[in-house]
């Protein structure tokens, strides 16, 4: 821990003012949604050409989102009030933006498989711009900062877990931030913070790093050791570096 706290002073300096800044609130507001990407903006191994005449065509029906399903297209989450489409009789969902790209033809008996819902990272969660920190992360430390970093048993307690459950799904699906000062429980945050880490389908250090990881924090001498880390956090993807040092510079506080 005091090994990584070192490094990512030097290499995050910038994160702290981030989390005290008033207006980062209402630029969150969207950034734990999945930004709509082009069609084209994909690599084209995930695009479909338009079928040739003849074969099944998609019978779809537009509809609104209540619970977030995968594109099959593009791979991506659809947004919580916005509309896609479902074919009625294969139920492969889309965007309408992405609905010439279906794969065809349609056949009914296959349920749509979304391509990348084994490849949803911290990226899907995290604004475009830098810091890229989910929302949820500093919402949840700005408010666990401002009223309980001297409470006794803080990270160590757990919170009600269907409270848990439901704050987190307001933070991730909802259209706005829920005003976490009207949570009296502080570990109920806390608790959010943690589900939302630990769930996460690529963990924070990366499947990839993880071995790096490990080595490095094996190896005795300390010189040797920090270059391995901070060789090692160089390589995280953006999102998971600034959200690894806004959570170790929080965790120092």
């Amino acid at each position: 821990m005091v090994r990584i706290l070192c490094l990512l002073h030097v290499i995050a300096p910038t994160f702290a003012p981030a989390l005290g800044d008033t207006t980062t609130t209402d630029q969150s507001e969207t950034a734990s949604e999945t930004p709509s990407t082009p069609v084209s903006d994909f690599p084209a191994r995930l695009q479909t050409p338009r079928a040739n005449r003849g074969e099944k065509k998609h019978q779809f029906v537009p509809k609104t989102v209540i619970k977030s399903e995968f594109c099959i297209p593009c791979g991506r989450r659809t947004k919580f009030g916005k509309m896609y489409l479902r074919c009625q009789d294969c139920r492969i969902v889309t965007h309408p933006e992405c609905r010439d790209c279906c794969p065809l033809p349609c056949n009914p008996t296959a349920v749509g498989t979304p391509i990348k819902n084994t490849e949803i990272t911290l990226a899907d969660f995290a604004p475009a711009t830098s810091p890229k920190i989910p929302a949820l992360v500093i919402y949840c430390i700005r408010e666990i900062e401002q009223r309980s970093l001297h409470q006794v048993g803080l990270y160590r307690v757990s919170g009600q877990e269907r409270m848990v459950k439901e704050l987190k799904e307001k933070l991730i699906r909802g259209k706005t931030l829920p005003p976490l000062n009207k949570v009296d429980d502080i570990n109920v945050i806390t608790g959010v913070l943690k589900d939302f880490l630990r769930n996460l389908p690529e963990p924070l250090l990366t499947f990839n790093l993880n071995k790096a990881f490990i080595k490095a924090a094996e190896i005795q001498d300390d010189g040797n050791s920090l270059a391995m880390l901070y060789q090692t956090i160089s390589e995280l993807p953006q999102p998971n570096r600034d959200t690894l040092a806004c959570l170790m510079i929080h965790l120092q506080k």
